[in-house]
């Protein structure tokens, strides 16, 4: 290993699946070089070895058997590809080339550029900040580009001496070249302090004077406002007026157009996929000039694009102001191998807008560079609506009727669980309201908006005493819904998590009539188990218990909502239920009805030998009063039979008069 290179210029990537390579090895006469990707959980080192694809060199005349000599390697911000600078000889035949891997995809490209005509000499590679793959390479005295994805090409040649060939000197080396933000491009050669400027997509250099710059030895430097300084051996800085030697070098040259502006204000922009960005310039120029404001794109293939144009005129003069739309071109509904198609989705793209006529003579800023991130932005999460103060209980016990086996059976135990204190206190809720969650959609602390996605639920501790309101006829469906029981009936190869059995890889909508699947005539009429914050659907409680709680899991199963995986946690609590508003079970009406059995029996039996007493009691003193009066009594079985009705009337008026 001989050469080692840093990714000391390149932003970050901001696509989570892709490996962040922070630096490159390679031997100077090798075919292979080492990619670092930093550390494992073992803090072990990771390196990959890379071998160049041989076959690539056949254009440029050369076989399998070329000898291969690494010059430079240079990150492609922010495609996540390589440049891989090399001097290839075979025989009597040399070139220079230019590789390209991507390591993504682990393909080789090569871009339609070789110089034949090779100085000796180390060369070193840069790629430029632009939509369409740009790069500059240069050797001791000569500086090369390459713009528009390899297609416009040459060397830079100084303006009014046409030569190539850079310095006062025959001893001058190019010691530094930089490249600002806005797209200015700087050579400081050694050791004369010799200045050349030129700007990206421009194909001259113009000759800068060396009077501001400190006489010892000194580098120079872009600061975040992009102001060229230069700094020497004991720190001192001081600042080079850039722009106003420039202006002075291209005078009396007049840019093409009067004033370019535009909107962005952000590093990096990250566009999820349910969402847009609308970025917007605008371009001032004469009336008797054509130019127009380019719109340009690392990746147009995965993005939608929408272009608005309204013009202003003034006298001689009109102003373009370009809006531009974009959106993902994603389309994840429905497909078989969803995690892959997400994954080839979610990159980060260059957008540029610029004039379309342009030279060293307009003043900067000449073009709009913007990163976007196709991607899950980061931190972006669900918040569910709850309170924030409240006494939690360490545990409670759910009961063995509000708990169901795998089958679908009751359970025969109740179930003691813990409260998990993470997902913060429980939303209390009256048991015969419906409920639904009020969530919503958080970047870190800030809030994007309600979400209004299609998602389901779970009660992670298997309780099943809640229900829907909604059938899926109410909700809209033309065909059978999904639901939890059919879901979990496609995975019989053992434990599966709640996630992993319905979520956006595998949600289907009901909102079609699905021709390969006949629904029966009360399919609709099961409940629905959707929910959405803008749906007729909601939970309805079936519960007895005063202290009945729940513990849900949210999970977004929209495919089209959102690049991240959406899953929050909430408990709820329920309130309101009394022991007189229990609703009875089987056991319990049972119960109290052979209660009322056993006492209506218990009152009957007990009024008749009531009654038969009684009776006995009156029949014996009308004989006893018939005796005293001397009337024959009854007796015998002839007592009852015997009386006669006026008789005893006569008797119980007279008993009741005494």
């Amino acid at each position: 290993m001989k050469l080692l290179k840093g990714r000391h210029h390149c932003m970050p990537s901001t696509v989570e699946q892709l490996n962040i390579i922070h630096a490159v090895a390679w031997g100077a006469d090798s075919q292979a070089f080492y990619l670092y990707y930093g550390k494992d959980t073992t803090s072990s080192s990771i390196f990959k070895q890379v071998m160049i694809l041989m076959e690539l060199l056949q254009p440029f005349g050369f076989n399998n058997n070329a000898n291969v000599n690494i010059h430079d390697i240079a990150f492609d911000c922010p495609s996540g590809k390589l440049g891989v600078l090399a001097n290839v000889t075979q025989d009597m035949s040399h070139a220079l080339v230019i590789l390209v891997y991507n390591t993504v995809t682990n393909e080789w490209t090569n871009l339609p550029y070789w110089i034949d005509d090779v100085q000796d000499g180390v060369y070193s590679m840069m790629f430029l900040n632009t939509a369409e793959s740009a790069l500059l390479f240069w050797n001791s005295n000569q500086i090369y580009y390459s713009y528009q994805n390899g297609f416009d090409v040459g060397t830079m040649e100084v303006l009014s001496c046409n030569t190539s060939v850079l310095g006062s000197t025959p001893d001058d080396i190019i010691r530094q070249v930089l490249v600002s933000d806005h797209g200015d491009i700087v050579i400081l050669m050694y050791p004369s302090n010799t200045l050349y400027y030129s700007r990206i997509n421009q194909h001259h250099l113009i000759k800068l004077s060396a009077n501001e710059l400190p006489g010892v030895q000194h580098l120079l430097f872009f600061d975040s406002l992009g102001r060229l300084n230069s700094i020497t051996n004991n720190s001192s800085v001081s600042p080079y007026p850039l722009a106003l030697h420039v202006a002075g070098s291209v005078y009396p040259e007049v840019c093409k157009y009067r004033h370019f502006d535009h909107n962005s204000t952000a590093d990096v922009y990250y566009l999820d996929l349910a969402r847009q960005l609308s970025l917007s310039a605008s371009l001032t120029y004469p009336l008797y000039y054509f130019n127009t404001i380019k719109v340009l794109s690392s990746s147009e293939k995965l993005l939608k694009q929408q272009v608005v144009d309204k013009f202003e005129y003034y006298q001689g003069w009109q102003t373009l102001n370009r809006t531009l739309i974009i959106k993902s071109r994603a389309s994840l509904y429905g497909v078989d191998d969803y995690t892959e198609q997400k994954e080839g989705a979610m990159t980060d793209i260059i957008l540029e807008m610029k004039p379309e006529m342009t030279d060293m003579s307009c003043k900067l800023p000449d073009a709009m560079t913007v990163h976007v991130s196709l991607g899950c932005p980061p931190g972006r999460h669900l918040q569910v609506h709850k309170p924030t103060q409240c006494q939690m209980r360490a545990n409670y016990t759910i009961p063995r009727s509000a708990l169901q086996n795998e089958g679908g059976s009751v359970s025969t135990s109740s179930k003691e669980v813990l409260y998990n204190q993470d997902i913060g206190c429980p939303i209390k809720t009256h048991y015969k309201d419906t409920f639904l969650p009020a969530i919503d959609l958080y970047d870190g602390d800030v809030l994007i908006e309600e979400m209004a996605a299609n998602y389901i639920l779970w009660e992670v501790h298997g309780r099943s005493d809640y229900s829907y309101t909604a059938t899926m006829q109410q909700a809209g469906c033309q065909s059978r819904a999904q639901t939890w029981e059919k879901m979990q009936q496609s995975f019989n190869d053992g434990e599966q998590a709640q996630e992993g059995i319905w979520g956006p890889h595998n949600y289907r909508h009901c909102f079609f009539e699905n021709m390969t699947t006949p629904r029966g005539d009360d399919d609709l009429l099961q409940p629905y188990e959707i929910l959405n914050s803008t749906g007729v659907n909601k939970i309805v409680w079936d519960t007895w218990r005063n202290d009945s709680i729940y513990q849900f899991t949210v999970l977004v199963i929209d495919p089209q909502y959102s690049f991240c995986h959406l899953q929050t946690s909430f408990g709820v609590s329920l309130i309101g239920l009394n022991p007189s508003d229990a609703p009875t079970t089987t056991i319990m009406r049972l119960s109290i009805g052979l209660f009322a059995i056993l006492t209506l029996s218990l009152a009957f039996v007990s009024y008749i030998i009531f009654r038969k007493k009684h009776i006995e009691e009156h029949e014996l003193y009308f004989a006893q009063d018939d005796e005293e009066n001397g009337e024959p009594g009854p007796s015998g079985d002839d007592v009852a039979p015997s009386i006669n009705i006026f008789n005893v009337a006569r008797k119980r008026h007279k008993w009741a008069a005494e």
